[in-house]
């Protein structure tokens, strides 16, 4: 069980080696700073529309990003239950945002498709969140810029690698079986 600080903190877990330990508490004040100066929040959650929520902004972002996906891909990307998920896909097809088809390769499967007016709000949204990356990365020189971008791409691309490998090992102790 975690245990927390004096303020209901969860600390930063024993196994987690010292030189890391120091890291990860930086971070997290780090983010929780950027939160708080409104640097760090989800751009989609802000977006001005006069008839949508930004959740519907968020999953048409998603679903443009990502092409057809299934309800729980989406529900996974968004870090919302697949259920809650739902209910937001129907209120999208009642504003006309998207449509529910039947996945080629499993019948059995529904995946998402964004119709016309739906890209069009995806791509407001991601206007919107291309202003508000601009606005984070202005304060910062060229270099700084490149230097955080770099760092980023370094830590998406490890992340990456060990998605990799934990597929493969899943793979391998699955005898190689997938669950479409």
């Amino acid at each position: 069980m975690a245990s927390t600080t004096q303020h209901g903190v969860p600390s930063i877990p024993e196994e987690v080696p010292g030189e890391l330990r120091i890291l990860v508490a930086r971070l997290r004040q780090l983010l929780v700073d950027g939160t708080r100066l409104g640097t760090l929040g989800n751009p989609l959650l802000e977006l001005p529309h006069p008839q949508l929520e930004p959740l519907h902004l968020e999953a048409a972002w998603w679903l443009r990003c990502e092409g057809a996906v299934s309800v729980n891909v989406l529900a996974g990307r968004m870090g919302i239950p697949v259920p809650r998920t739902t209910r937001l896909i129907d209120s999208m097809e009642e504003h006309g945002l998207v449509l529910r088809e039947r996945n080629v390769r499993n019948r059995r499967l529904l995946c998402l498709r964004l119709t016309e007016a739906g890209r069009a709000a995806a791509e407001e949204a991601d206007r919107w969140v291309q202003r508000r990356l601009a606005a984070v990365l202005q304060p910062l020189d060229a270099g700084a810029r490149g230097l955080l971008l770099g760092l980023l791409e370094q830590l998406v691309e490890a992340h990456r690698r060990a998605q990799a490998r934990e597929d493969d090992a899943d793979d391998a102790r699955s005898g190689g079986a997938h669950a479409y």
